[in-house]
């Protein structure tokens, strides 16, 4: 499946929700891996909103949740406003797989940044997320 980008207006006060469906992506070590990124525009303020899920290519163990996370670009460079809010479902014991959000400043765009586990294969699938910005 492609990336699945849908607007959406809602509400009197102008704000646009974008709504994004992105391929799976497998990593098989513990590599930083940018899964998606997406780029904001100058002098916005956005809430991104990912719900994903993973899980050992094997159906062994599963793993999925939700990050939020605030991103302001004004006339200067992009940075995130406070911390990421993580909430995680897990099968996998032990060391577990991660996800983060995180401004890249050379692009203007935040990068969906997923780590895998050292030899294993994890597939990372069902990413849906939101990006919200007053227009």
């Amino acid at each position: 499946m492609a990336t699945v980008k849908i607007a959406s207006q809602q509400g009197n006060n102008n704000t646009i929700i974008f709504h994004y469906c992105v391929d799976d992506i497998t990593t098989t070590d513990a590599t930083p891996t940018t899964w998606y990124s997406v780029l904001i525009p100058q002098n916005k303020d956005v809430l991104l909103d990912v719900n994903f899920s993973a899980r050992k290519s094997d159906f062994s163990a599963t793993f999925g949740g939700e990050i939020q996370a605030k991103f302001v670009r004004d006339s200067g460079n992009l940075k995130i406003q406070g911390s990421p809010i993580l909430s995680i479902m897990t099968g996998i014991t032990g060391v577990k797989p991660s996800i983060v959000l995180q401004a890249n400043t050379g692009t203007q765009s935040v990068d969906i940044i997923v780590v895998g586990l050292a030899a294993t294969n994890i597939v990372w699938s069902s990413a849906f997320f939101e990006l919200k910005y007053n227009i």
